[in-house]
């Protein structure tokens, strides 16, 4: 009996599937990073004025596009770009309820705007900061003419860090500004 629990042990330890299991009979191929090099084809154009053909290279005609690397490079930027330092002014508390300092994290980073000091941010955290917005909603009382009180809703929202942007040196910083305020 020992011996029978000993085999049964030993076949669990032994690795891939089990004997008498579908799998052992459908094997499954994984390949990672597998990268092939096939060779380029080029489509072949025919030159009628000389009765010869030639292909799109060869006339000059660039067919192949590197998107990735567009895309790649563009992404590179737009991280240097939200790294980039500017110079900003959160205004003052309006009331005793604001806070006189405020957190705001982007990624696990994390830094703290101070009101009325002007200070050197990096430009993803004033964009979460512009992005940050407080909803109010008031009910008002009115009596139309016919003598009729009814209360009415007035909603509003607003910036919750009105700040202001003092320094910004990036020809692109105004088409960036105008985008968050649109978007938030």
């Amino acid at each position: 009996m020992s011996e029978e629990i000993n085999e049964a042990q030993q076949e669990r330890k032994k690795p891939g599937p089990k004997p008498g299991s579908k799998a052992a009979h459908n094997p499954v191929v994984i390949r990672k990073g597998v990268d092939v090099e096939q060779p380029r084809q080029e489509q072949v154009l025919g030159n009628f004025a000389d009765g010869q053909f030639q292909t799109l290279s060869e006339i000059g005609f660039e067919t192949e596009i590197d998107y990735a690397a567009q895309g790649k490079e563009k992404h590179r930027q737009d991280l240097a770009f939200n790294e980039e330092m500017i110079e900003v002014e959160v205004a003052a508390q309006s009331s005793e309820a604001d806070d006189p300092v405020f957190p705001v994290s982007v990624n696990g980073k994390t830094f703290v705007f101070i009101r009325g000091a002007v200070q050197q941010v990096k430009r993803y955290f004033v964009e979460q900061a512009m992005r940050s917005k407080v909803r109010s909603c008031q009910s008002v009382k009115t009596r139309n003419p016919d003598s009729e009180e009814r209360y009415e809703q007035h909603t509003s929202m607003r910036t919750r860090f009105p700040l202001q942007i003092l320094h910004d040196p990036s020809p692109r910083a105004a088409a960036w500004r105008t985008q968050v305020m649109r978007q938030a």
